[in-house]
C-alpha cells in the first residue's frame, strides 16, 4: 500500500513533468511560402529560360508558373533531322509539387508539369541557301522529382528531374500535324529567392 505521503510525493513529480514537456506550436510557417526562381538547368539543356514564380497553398502542396523563352542555335531535338539556323520561342510553363518530407516549398517533390511553347525557326530546305520558316506550337506534359533546399532563410537552390510527353503541330508548307512529338528529359537547376 502506497503512503499517503508518497502519493502526494508522486502526484507533484508527474505534474511537473508534463508541464515541462509541452509542445510548443508554430505561430509562422517554418519556411516563406513564396519562391521566384531562373532555371539553368532548361536553359543549358535545351535552350529555354524560364522564370517562375511558385506559391505554397497547403503544408504539402505548392503550384507555380512562369513564362519561357527560347533562343537556340542548332537543331530543334538534338538530332540531325533537318539544319535550322536560328530557333526562338516564347511559352509558359505551370503545374504543382507534392512536398513529401518537409513544409512546402522545401524538401523532397514529386511535381506534375505542363508547358506550352510556341517556337520558330528557319529549315533549310534544298541547299543552305534556301530555307523555309516554320511555326511550332509545342505542348509537353509531364512528371518530375526533385529537392528544393534553403541554403538561407531567402536563398533556395532545387534540383530535379523528370519525363514529358511532347505533343507538337508544326505550321509548314510540306506538313501540318499534331500528334506525340516524343518524349524529353527536362532537368531543373534554378536558383531561387523565397518570400
Amino acid at each position: 500500500m502506497i503512503s499517503p505521503e508518497l502519493f502526494v510525493l508522486s502526484a507533484i513529480m508527474v505534474s511537473q513533468t508534463a508541464s515541462s514537456s509541452q509542445v510548443t506550436v508554430a505561430r509562422e510557417r517554418a519556411v516563406p511560402a513564396s519562391v521566384v526562381s531562373a532555371d539553368v538547368g532548361q536553359a543549358v539543356a535545351v535552350g529555354v529560360a524560364t522564370v517562375e514564380y511558385e506559391r505554397a497553398v497547403t503544408p504539402v502542396l505548392s503550384l507555380f508558373a512562369g513564362p519561357q523563352v527560347k533562343f537556340r542555335v542548332g537543331p530543334l531535338d538534338g538530332t540531325e533531322r533537318w539544319n535550322e539556323t536560328l530557333s526562338v520561342g516564347v511559352g509558359a510553363s505551370f503545374g504543382m509539387r507534392v512536398y513529401l518530407t518537409s513544409w512546402s516549398p522545401r524538401g523532397l517533390f514529386f511535381a506534375v508539369q505542363s508547358s506550352l511553347q510556341w517556337q520558330r525557326w528557319d529549315r533549310q530546305v534544298y541547299s543552305p541557301a534556301a530555307t523555309v520558316p516554320v511555326d511550332r506550337l509545342a505542348l509537353a506534359v509531364g512528371v518530375m522529382v526533385g529537392y528544393q533546399w534553403f541554403i538561407t532563410r531567402s536563398a533556395t537552390l532545387s534540383v530535379g528531374i523528370g519525363q514529358d510527353l511532347v505533343f507538337a503541330k508544326e505550321f509548314a508548307p510540306e506538313e501540318s500535324s499534331f500528334d506525340a512529338d516524343g518524349g524529353a528529359w527536362p532537368v531543373r537547376v534554378a536558383a531561387g529567392w523565397a518570400f
